[in-house]
């Protein structure tokens, strides 16, 4: 009769998963109704959710995803969290969006070279995200700012959101959504906008 053999690998309930030491799910062919794939959606300038329970492997699929799209000097992308943000005050909700948001972007914007950068550097230096207003503003003077690219937004932990802010800020992305698409359709294509939500 054979020994029992303990596995090398162990169910993460704590913390981040490690793919070396973890079991989790391998996502794979991720895709919608129409048969688009992840990238295709992104390209399409498509926003969605991919829901799949704690533990499952999401932020490992994500950051793959992410590393494809560094090879690309066409994506600008962000990641942001809301885990652990849903008793902050608005002020402290906002903040915490402008501190994960400024740095990400002045560092792919550096890495890929982008020509623009010194006038978003000093837009950023100088433009505060306080509310669901003054995020608005931000990207839609980043579509102004940086041009012929595709900006993604990954929210993760979008449950996360303080109750008080659930219905302005969701408001908020829904309108840039809306108008970064109209414009693209009615003017000369300025940057793509796709955002990405997992819960």
């Amino acid at each position: 009769m054979m020994a029992y053999k303990k596995s090398k690998l162990n169910f993460e309930r704590t913390g981040f998963i490690n793919p070396k030491t973890s079991c989790y799910v391998q996502l794979e062919n991720v895709y919608n109704e129409d048969k688009d794939d992840l990238k295709t959606m992104v390209d399409k300038n498509r926003y969605f959710t991919i829901f799949a329970p704690r533990q499952s492997g999401k932020k490992i699929f994500f950051r793959a995803f992410v590393r494809d799209l560094e090879k690309n000097p066409t994506y600008i992308f962000i990641l942001l969290s809301f885990d652990n943000f849903s008793n902050l005050s608005m002020e402290e909700f906002y903040t915490s969006i402008e501190n994960e948001i400024y740095p990400q972007l002045i560092q792919r914007l550096r890495a890929i070279d982008y020509p623009g950068f010194d006038s978003v550097k000093n837009y950023l230096e100088s433009h505060r995200i306080s509310n669901s207003l003054s995020f608005l503003t931000l990207f839609r003077k980043l579509n102004q700012l940086i041009k012929f690219k595709k900006l993604i937004v990954f929210i993760d932990e979008f449950d996360g959101i303080p109750k008080h802010e659930i219905v302005d800020f969701l408001s908020s992305l829904r309108k840039l959504y809306q108008d970064w698409n109209l414009e693209i359709q009615t003017t000369i294509q300025k940057t793509d906008f796709a955002l990405i939500f997992l819960s």
